[in-house]
């Protein structure tokens, strides 16, 4: 346990942090591997590891790092491939973006406004100039449409995006394919507020690119159930081994209420209820 930003909270507190990884569909999701962050500090101080029982051949790992060894295994394990969905803090890291193409995954992430790109202009394969997605984000402010992505609790949510192809850099100077930038703009701001970046094909639909990369409500709806309805975040050991015990309970368990949810409320009336629930929770 160490001092450290936690969005639950939104700031800075004593807490632990995990990195999760959640699969869904178009009616259900699931939270399907977790990983405990041991920040820096800790792992450098291989005494305190022991007295935590952290395995001492467990090195310091960033939290993208974390959450690309989990999609590496559910890759490796034959789990159903989808869209990759994360934030800045993974988005932003240009080598984990480069191990989701090489894994053949898609991806829509959300990066700093300081990534820097080239639009692609037309189908010439011809670069525009070099700048930060902010900067051609507000140059895109002519080409804003209203896409409405779905029905909220209250309203229907909605806000105004741009798009276009673009073209970024590697990490070792090599150009990465034409992928999508998305910019989404909000009526009531100065500026964009959010800039992704996609490799989803070039043929897919602005609003359907919209509606893929606002899934990831899923992963906030995820905590609140794991939290709210399983006691994630009530664990307040310091061994290892007992938080992985906790969590792989509170995970188990909510697996299987996600699969007798979709067994009893089938998405499709064609789907057999008596379908196994372990076939529906994978």
């Amino acid at each position: 346990m160490q001092r450290q930003y936690t969005g639950s909270a939104g700031k800075t507190t004593n807490c632990q942090i995990g990195v999760s990884l959640v699969l869904a569909t178009d009616s259900a999701h699931v939270a399907a591997d977790f990983q405990l962050y041991i920040p820096e500090s800790w792992a450098q101080d291989r005494a305190r590891c022991r007295r935590a029982h952290i395995p001492d051949d467990l090195d310091y790992a960033p939290k993208w790092r974390l959450a690309l060894q989990m999609i590496e295994r559910a890759v490796a394990d034959g789990l159903p491939r989808g869209v990759v969905l994360a934030d800045c803090d993974y988005g932003n890291k240009t080598a984990f973006r480069d191990a989701l193409d090489t894994l053949g995954l898609q991806y829509a992430v959300e990066v700093q406004s300081t990534t820097m790109v080239s639009s692609c202009v037309g189908n010439t394969g011809r670069l525009g100039d070099r700048m930060s997605v902010a900067e051609l984000g507000a140059a895109l402010q002519p080409k804003l449409r209203t896409v409405t992505w779905r029905q909220g609790s209250k309203t229907r949510l909605r806000s105004r995006f741009a798009r276009i192809r673009v073209v970024v850099d590697r990490d070792d100077r090599r150009l990465r394919s034409p992928q999508w930038l998305l910019v989404e703009w909000p009526e009531d701001e100065p500026a964009p507020t959010k800039f992704v970046l996609s490799t989803v094909p070039k043929s897919t639909a602005c609003k359907k690119l919209v509606c893929t990369f606002k899934e990831r409500w899923r992963i906030e709806r995820s905590y609140e159930d794991l939290k709210g309805e399983l006691g994630l975040d009530h664990y307040e050991g310091r061994s290892y081994i007992g938080w992985n015990h906790h969590v792989s309970v509170v995970l188990a368990c909510y697996a299987f209420l996600v699969a007798e949810h979709v067994r009893s409320f089938p998405p499709s009336a064609r789907r057999a209820r008596h379908a196994s629930s372990i076939t529906n929770a994978a």
